[in-house]
């Protein structure tokens, strides 16, 4: 393991770190393994305050949103949950299982800088986007990539 990673969380992962995420404002810091354990950071220097499980790999989906007030992540089972931080209540969730699921495994997130929409892309190559107030989504074919962001 790399010193920096060994320095900023140790002993929180038992398994390969899939993914991170990071606000500048907030400085809260998240990462997931391969195992779909999440655990969230904050604070000077970084403190675990929060921990859960997905189930499965969590390949590179998961985002804080700017002000780190919310956390959404999505695994390789195609399942997705926003997480209000303040709280560590879940907003928002969908759960998928067995092929239905892993053919929308999650490749990329991003929240809107409000926090009230969530895209995300998907291994069937298909953009989702859901209204988090409403819950109203969106889908959008032929699409691809490992990255997603929102402009101001």
């Amino acid at each position: 393991m790399h010193p920096l990673v060994q320095r900023y969380i140790p002993n929180t992962h038992q398994h390969p770190i899939t993914a991170a995420a990071y606000d500048y404002y907030s400085q809260t810091k998240a990462t997931g393994d391969a195992a779909g354990n999440v655990v969230v950071y904050r604070g000077h220097p970084p403190r675990a305050f929060h921990q859960f499980a997905m189930g499965t790999k969590i390949s590179g989906s998961l985002v804080v949103s700017q002000g780190g007030e919310r956390l959404a992540v999505g695994d390789d089972n195609g399942s997705i949950q926003v997480i209000q931080l303040n709280t560590t209540t879940s907003i928002f969730e969908e759960k998928r299982e067995g092929a239905r699921g892993t053919v929308r495994a999650f490749r990329a997130l991003a929240l809107s800088p409000t926090g009230n929409l969530l895209a995300a892309l998907s291994q069937d190559n298909i953009l989702r986007l859901w209204n988090l107030t409403t819950g109203e989504r969106q889908n959008f074919r032929g699409f691809s990539g490992v990255s997603l962001q929102f402009d101001s």
